[in-house]
């Protein structure tokens, strides 16, 4: 079954928008730990988190990494709804619609839990980059048509954020300022959810 046709861009209710639910996975060996953060965007901290240890046998494949993170994820997140929270958008490490097949594990994770999703990247996977104007903002197209953005950090860092699943590329923009203070690397939510993959991973 071809997922990507379920794949919705679609305007989201901004003001709706509270908890965002960051996930992200590490590695060390054949073990892998999914991560799951849910991240206040109004009180401006962490509700809750769920961390999933388990043996991965899929390897590594270029534009595929969705068959090998996707599952620790998507069991992480699930965890985490059932425990803690209801997740009003997902953030992803990694990719959405800005994928050669224009599916990238964002858009994957969000189309199997059939929640808002965005991707979020720290280097370009496809498209190509169109400087739009002066505040460290340019455009992320594919074949023409926009699907994220691209942002820089304090420090000049670039983050890719692209549309994975019912959400529209404005939008997206606009749910990462809001969880983003630009002194870090990443969007707060999926910041704390890298900072706590590493640690966990050293720990396998």
């Amino acid at each position: 079954m071809q997922l990507s046709r379920y794949v919705r861009i679609e305007p989201i209710d901004i003001q709706r928008v509270d908890t965002v639910v960051a996930a992200d996975v590490g590695y060390k060996g054949s073990r892998g730990v999914g991560v799951a953060v849910a991240y206040s965007v109004h009180v401006k901290r962490e509700l809750c988190h769920v961390a999933i240890a388990a043996d991965v046998d899929i390897p590594y494949v270029p534009g595929l990494l969705a068959f090998r993170e996707a599952p620790l994820m998507i069991t992480a997140i699930k965890e985490l709804l059932d425990r803690c929270t209801e997740a009003d958008v997902l953030m992803i490490n990694g990719h959405g619609v800005s994928h050669p097949r224009r599916f990238g594990i964002a858009s994957h994770v969000g189309v199997v839990l059939d929640k808002p999703s965005i991707g979020i990247a720290k280097k370009i996977l496809y498209g190509s980059v169109v400087k739009i104007d002066k505040e460290n903002r340019s455009l992320l197209v594919v074949n023409g048509s926009v699907v994220g953005f691209v942002l820089e950090n304090a420090y000049g860092g670039k983050i890719y954020v692209s549309v994975g699943h019912r959400v529209s590329p404005e939008d997206a923009l606009k749910i990462v300022e809001k969880v983003w203070s630009r002194d870090k690397t990443l969007p707060d939510p999926l910041f704390i959810a890298d900072k706590l993959t590493k640690k966990l991973r050293n720990k396998l």
